[in-house]
């Protein structure tokens, strides 16, 4: 998670994209995030219940 944020703040600042993009992308992989990914995502319409600490997000 940490390398891929590194990545991602660095291509975001357009230093040396193109080169980031080539790591970051499989990094991504490898964390499971897939495009296929967001089809298994169970959204739900329910309203959470308030946090303790938060509030409602």
């Amino acid at each position: 998670m940490h390398l891929a944020a590194i990545l991602r703040a660095k291509v975001e600042g357009g230093i040396d994209g193109v080169n980031h993009l080539q790591v970051y992308s499989p990094t991504l992989s490898k964390l499971g995030a897939t495009p296929a990914d967001a089809a298994r995502i169970a959204w739900s319409d329910d309203e959470d219940d308030a946090d303790e600490f938060f509030g409602r997000a």
